[in-house]
């Protein structure tokens, strides 16, 4: 899983860079950690699975890509609807 890193015998952790649009929302941060404490791999995605929705939601919808249907189907058109 992406984000999800070990160094060594500490416990895993997970770690994304915030984008520059909302490091507001991370009280300025660069980038986002969180450690998992845990040794074990599968318990480990098992939290960075929560750690990355936890991430997404304090970015919003905006973060993951969102199609417009009105402004696809209007560019395809020609009829001057421009994605939003």
């Amino acid at each position: 899983m992406k984000g999800l890193i070990k160094e060594g015998s500490r416990p895993y952790a997970y770690q994304r860079a915030v984008p520059k649009q909302f490091r507001e929302r991370f009280s300025g941060k660069a980038k986002y950690f969180l450690n998992l404490d845990t040794q074990d791999h599968d318990e480990a995605i098992r939290r960075a699975q929560v750690a990355e929705r936890d991430f997404e939601a304090l970015c919003g919808a905006d973060v993951s890509p969102v199609f417009n249907l009105d402004a696809i189907a209007g560019m395809i058109l020609n009829e001057g609807v421009q994605p939003g």
